[in-house]
């Protein structure tokens, strides 16, 4: 029996160490089935009524709201404030949104936790790209990444649909600043950059605070 475990942990061992991203990305995987299970095998969707009511009371019906005005092809409506334009649904310029009007406000609520664990495992994946740019030991990198893409404001805060969509995109930005100093290739960075800003400005503002002092000390160590 003894035997028998060596072996799997071996081969398991092996294999994380040839497939690094596709090992994390079923790591996430099996974790987020047990972290979401009453939204995947269950009747509930990914909103809540208590404290993250936000979702239930604004994110929902305003996703529902901009797939209509997108699929009538209306930049203009008059059920935004006194009248506006569409533009102002911040909701509208979240890339992962995209699939949620696609499906209509009919079936998007159903997709939520799936978009919810792609979240978690972009974040990972991302951050997992990003300390190869430091030539870290592989498990010590798979390690952190899963840390990452299960940190503290990724579960809790992100039933805020929005702010999770903020931290895929910060990760994603900072590997892609990384690979601008190393590699010299800035197109990731200016398109990560302008995918975060679309988001939300004010993320984007206090990402910049951190982005511009982790640049100082990358400068000064590179």
């Amino acid at each position: 029996m003894k035997n028998k475990v060596s072996v799997f942990f071996d081969l398991t061992n092996k294999y994380m160490e040839r497939q690094p991203i596709a090992s994390l990305i079923l790591l996430i995987s099996i974790i987020s089935l047990f972290l979401y299970f009453r939204f995947i095998f269950g009747s509930s969707i990914y909103a809540y009524h208590d404290v993250g009511a936000d979702t239930y009371y604004a994110y929902i019906p305003f996703i529902g709201f901009a797939s209509d005005l997108i699929r009538d092809f209306k930049l203009y409506s008059f059920n935004i404030g006194l009248g506006d334009n569409i533009f102002k649904i911040s909701q509208l310029f979240d890339i992962f949104n995209i699939p949620l009007f696609i499906l209509g406000k009919e079936k998007f609520v159903y997709a939520l936790v799936y978009l919810a664990i792609l979240k978690h495992i972009l974040a990972g994946v991302f951050f997992y790209k990003f300390l190869t740019m430091y030539k870290f030991d592989n498990d010590a990198k798979l390690i952190a990444s899963l840390y990452f893409s299960f940190c503290g404001f990724m579960v809790v805060w992100g039933q805020h649909y929005h702010f999770a969509s903020a931290v895929v995109l910060s990760i994603f930005v900072l590997w892609m600043f990384e690979r601008w100093l190393q590699d010299k290739k800035y197109l990731g960075f200016t398109a990560s950059l302008s995918l975060l800003m679309a988001l939300d400005i004010y993320a984007t503002y206090k990402f910049t605070i951190f982005l511009v002092i982790y640049a100082l000390f990358r400068y000064i160590y590179l």
